[in-house]
């Protein structure tokens, strides 16, 4: 009887060794890793949106850290503008902020940045493009690539990015985009 017990008792802490080892009963998160989506077909289209150049003070405050962003990659900020649109479509005037967007350049890279509250920000061409998902530091992200070109669109902490960078490495392209969605 006292054999039986052992075997049992030995059983169950080697299941559980099992559970823990593995993490079985336990939720995982899927590791979704780098996949990097090639563009199919990409088409212009026109852009109905006004940019001016403004200052950094001019920012808002949660989204001016990205000023900052480019040390690890070696690029310096060059601009940073605001795209209006027309807040009331029969007016003339463009008058409501939709993107705030970012340069940056230095040695042949560049990238920029866009960021919006109110959804994705604006583009003047589209694409197609298969869609599969990354995960950058946490962050779910959609990863392109075309003609040597990395777009990455993400949403953290209510705001969407729109991150296009030229002459860039795969990990080069990461680092930059960790930088501005710290």
């Amino acid at each position: 009887m006292m054999k039986k017990i052992g075997y049992i008792l030995l059983a169950a802490i080697i299941v559980i060794g099992v559970f823990a080892i593995t993490g079985c009963g336990e939720k995982q998160e899927e590791d979704k890793g780098i996949n990097v989506n090639k563009i199919e077909v990409m088409a212009s289209a026109k852009l109905l949106a006004e940019s001016k150049v403004i200052e950094k003070e001019e920012l808002p405050e949660d989204i001016a850290y990205i000023t900052e962003a480019g040390s690890m990659t070696g690029l310096n900020l060059d601009m940073v503008s605001a795209l209006y649109i027309k807040a009331d479509p029969s007016k003339e005037a463009f008058d409501k902020i939709h993107d705030y967007r970012f340069l940056f350049s230095n040695e042949g890279k560049s990238a920029q940045v866009s960021v919006c509250k109110d959804g994705t920000p604006l583009r003047d061409y589209f694409f197609q493009s298969t869609e599969e998902l990354s995960s950058i530091f946490g962050v779910d992200a959609r990863i392109y690539l075309y003609d040597g070109k990395y777009i990455v669109r993400l949403e953290k902490n209510g705001y969407y990015f729109d991150i296009e960078t030229t002459g860039m490495e795969e990990n080069e392209m990461l680092f930059f985009v960790s930088e501005v969605v710290r």
